[in-house]
C-alpha cells in the first residue's frame, strides 16, 4: 500500500504543478480515493519522497492561530519519475 500512496502523492502534485498542496489536502484526496491512512503514515511517505528528491517542502507562515503550514511541490526528478523517464521499485507510478 505504501507504493500506491507514494504514487498517488506524486500524481496529485504532478497535476497541480507548479502549484503546491498541503499535507492535509493530500490526506483528503487519499480519502476520496478510499485510501484510509493516518497523518503519521502519510508523513512517513512524504519524508521518503523528500529524501529521494521527488518532492520538496516549504513552510508557509500564516497570520492565524496556526503558525506554519507545510506545502509540498513535485521536483523535476519527481516529474521525470511520473513520466517514466526514471524507475523506482518503491513507488507505484501506474496509479
Amino acid at each position: 500500500m505504501e507504493r500506491q500512496v507514494r504514487g498517488l502523492i506524486l500524481k496529485f502534485l504532478d497535476k497541480v504543478y507548479p502549484s503546491t498542496l498541503t499535507v492535509d489536502f493530500i490526506l483528503a484526496l487519499l480519502y476520496d480515493w478510499n485510501i484510509v491512512i493516518d497523518r503519521r503514515s502519510l508523513m512517513k511517505n512524504v519524508v521518503f519522497l523528500i529524501n529521494k528528491g521527488y518532492i520538496e517542502a516549504e513552510d508557509v507562515e500564516l497570520p492565524s492561530h496556526i503558525d506554519k503550514v507545510k506545502k509540498l511541490r513535485i521536483t523535476p526528478k519527481g516529474k521525470a519519475l511520473m513520466s517514466k523517464e526514471l524507475l523506482d521499485p518503491d513507488i507505484d507510478t501506474g496509479v
